[in-house]
């Protein structure tokens, strides 16, 4: 029997809307967004299942430093942000407690100078995971796989020679996405390929996430990936022979969907949230042939939130 799934997708706008408000501001908006959502599912008739009956997704960056776009500084959050921004999503997760509620991603930084003693640790681990990232990436695969980046970011094998050296690197940053349900976070997964993510006026190094892209949760399987990496489809290039997800997630600030970057079984579907708003979109694998759009036929709603679009459909995993 198909297992019904509401999914509410916020597409919140990034540059002009994200980078220059508050946390506070950013936090008040998506318990709006949860709140509307909500009560969008409670009037829904479908047949759910199990714990997880629906699935809420914001952009990536969502959660970043303040700044304006022409300043030459990190948007990496520090630590203790990044822990103050975790422990009010468990909470907010809450308010909707049968959606698994990833909200976009938190980007954020350790730094050499103010944590020495962590910075030493986060290093030494970073370490060990590129190169264990680096030797288990098909030597077949195209050059943006097999180094985690595009063309102007450094390769993988560049950052791991300057992790090495003991020259200072001012700051590791990680951009990452936590998937909370009803006040636990139930997966975590860091984005692999970096789009100039320690881009600011202090060198820094961005560390691939060492998290799987495919996690299972409440007997459906879940695949992950934030922006660059669909774009060059990391889930299905480094699923070695995984077998295909039943819902592939996809958080971006403004990566088209790719047909090509689906791993999806034949039933499942994808659900893209991205800052540009025609970016995000509802994918279904049919029996056969590319997963297809779907995204008008399964719409049931939608509303704005501080002006940007959160839309509603009922999907099903077949």
């Amino acid at each position: 029997m198909p297992r019904s799934i509401f999914v509410a997708l916020w597409s919140r706008e990034t540059e002009t809307k994200t980078l220059n408000s508050t946390l506070g501001a950013r936090t008040y908006y998506l318990d709006q967004a949860l709140a509307s959502a909500r009560k969008a599912f409670q009037q829904t008739r479908g047949d759910y299942s199990g714990q997880i009956h629906a699935i809420f997704l914001a952009p990536e960056y969502l959660f970043t430093k303040p700044r304006n776009p022409e300043d030459n500084v990190t948007r990496a959050v520090e630590e203790p942000e990044k822990m103050m921004l975790v422990s009010h999503l468990k909470e907010a997760s809450k308010s909707f407690p049968e959606a698994l509620m990833i909200p976009g991603t938190i980007i954020y930084r350790l730094d050499e100078a103010k944590y020495p003693v962590s910075f030493a640790k986060s290093r030494h681990n970073a370490l060990e995971q590129m190169r264990s990232i680096r030797s288990g990436i098909p030597q077949n695969k195209s050059p943006e796989v097999k180094n985690l980046g595009t063309l102007g970011v450094l390769t993988l094998q560049q950052k791991i020679e300057l992790l090495e050296s003991p020259n200072s690197i001012g700051y590791i940053v990680r951009n990452k996405m936590f998937a909370f349900l009803n006040g636990a976070i139930v997966a975590k997964y860091g984005k692999k390929a970096d789009l100039f993510e320690a881009k600011g006026d202090v060198p820094g190094v961005f560390i691939p996430g060492k998290e799987a892209g495919i996690q299972e949760l409440d007997s459906l399987r879940f695949g992950f990936e934030i922006c660059y990496d669909h774009n060059i489809g990391v889930l299905k290039n480094l699923s070695g022979r995984g077998a295909p997800v039943d819902v592939q997630v996809i958080l971006s600030a403004e990566v088209p969907n790719a047909a090509g970057s689906m791993f999806l079984r034949a039933g499942g579907f994808s659900a893209h949230a991205s800052s540009k708003t025609a970016n995000s979109r509802i994918f279904v694998k049919p029996r056969t042939g590319l997963a297809t759009d779907e995204t008008d036929r399964l719409r049931v709603g939608g509303e704005e939130i501080d002006g940007d679009p959160l839309e509603f459909y009922l999907c099903a995993v077949n």
